[in-house]
């Protein structure tokens, strides 16, 4: 009966300890903290933004687009291009592209317009503001603040991206950084 005291007595020293234990785990002190990744911040563009702009708008569809883009809806994205538009996007491998790419790229990317200029009749180009939340580790996002300007033509009173050349170089340059970030680092001679 001693050694079954004896037994029950370790069991609940043990448990006192493992829950000592985890509680000290996820604590931590003014020269630690315990690591927790920092997830990438999102922007998806709500439904409200896209209702607050004006129906048949240029901005509208940018904004629907951006939106499409950043859940990978590659098929809804093209219905936003002109056919020439479609052709070079084929030819890139775009809906590669937005899976792999841009779409998630896109997640942690918003716009602010800041003016669209109309230089001949069914023709837009449309200025923003973009501001992407980049992640540069577990625990911090670089903030890339940049310009951009796409243009749009209206195509049977619907306001279409007509120049496709944005999306493919900004794809482009996104794969190739993640290759090179995969790819070794060489060796200093030794």
């Amino acid at each position: 009966m001693a050694s079954h005291l004896l037994t029950r007595w370790r069991a609940a020293l043990l448990a006192v300890l493992a829950a000592a234990v985890l509680f000290v785990s996820g604590c931590s002190d003014e020269e630690s903290v315990p690591p927790r990744p920092v997830s990438t911040p999102s922007a998806i563009v709500s439904e409200e933004e896209i209702a607050a702009t004006p129906e048949d708008s240029p901005e509208r569809t940018i904004l629907v687009w951006w939106r499409l883009l950043q859940f990978r809806a590659v098929e809804d994205t093209l219905d936003l291009y002109t056919s020439d538009a479609l052709r070079e996007l084929r030819a890139a491998g775009y809906r590669k592209l937005v899976v792999r790419d841009l779409g998630p790229w896109m997640r942690t990317g918003k716009v602010r317009f800041l003016n669209t200029d109309y230089p001949r009749r069914d023709h837009a180009i449309v200025y923003m503001e973009t501001v992407f939340n980049v992640p540069v580790s577990d625990d911090l996002v670089r903030k890339d603040v940049g310009t951009l300007a796409l243009a749009l033509d209206r195509v049977r009173g619907e306001w279409l991206l007509s120049d496709p050349s944005w999306a493919i170089v900004r794809a482009a340059s996104l794969r190739d950084d993640a290759i090179a970030a995969r790819r070794p680092e060489p060796r200093g001679e030794q």
